[in-house]
């Protein structure tokens, strides 16, 4: 039987219940000018990885398997945009 790991979210990021409050108390922390030596993508005490706008969007997307879309334009929005048009057509074809 696994044992969870305690956790706590921090401006809507989760870290894991043992990371300071403040980062400049962190084993991590350089100094004022230079901040993390890990940056903020790689905190030592990240309990999942930090999603992009562009991750979160494409998150449950049939489209995006592995990763978000690469394309210029989302297949999500595109795959919309589409229905609509066909609804709209399939209406103006009943009047």
């Amino acid at each position: 039987m696994s044992k969870k790991k305690r956790t706590k979210i921090i401006n809507g990021i989760c870290y894991y219940a043992d990371r300071p409050n403040d980062c400049r108390e962190c084993h991590f922390w350089k100094n004022k000018a230079v901040g993390c030596m890990l940056g903020y993508a790689n905190c030592y005490y990240l309990a999942e990885p930090i999603q992009t706008p562009q991750e979160t969007k494409c998150s449950g997307c049939c489209y995006a398997k592995n990763g978000p879309c690469v394309t210029a334009s989302c297949y999500q929005d595109l795959d919309s945009w589409l229905y609509l048009i066909r609804a709209a057509k399939a209406l103006a074809g009943r009047k």
